[in-house]
């Protein structure tokens, strides 16, 4: 979310999932490079962004995995802080860059 450069990821406040705006998203692969857990991809045939949406907080994937092989883990257990502050930075310079440039 914090790399956008046009703003087309937000958060959902009920499920806190990251919810993609495919009519805002430009496919510029800057949330793919930086998501920490590779959950971001680019659809192929639109070539927007496109990410798991949590099933409005109740995943049918893991609900449904019959060999127990998918399980939901919430955010802050995953333990992604450094790197959620290293894509912050990432998305500070690139705000800079962009007014920069912009001049």
């Amino acid at each position: 979310m914090e790399v956008c450069p046009v703003n087309a990821i937000s958060r959902d406040s009920k499920t806190g999932a990251y919810i993609v705006d495919a009519e805002r998203c430009v496919g510029c692969r800057l949330c793919e490079m930086a998501c920490p857990l590779g959950a971001i991809e680019i659809r192929p045939d639109k070539h927007v962004a496109m990410k798991c949406d949590l099933c409005d907080g109740e995943p049918i994937c893991v609900k449904f995995c019959l060999p127990g092989a998918l399980t939901y883990v919430l955010e802050e257990k995953i333990g992604f802080a450094r790197r959620r502050e290293a894509i912050k930075k990432l998305s500070r310079s690139l705000e800079k860059i962009t007014l920069e440039s912009a001049r």
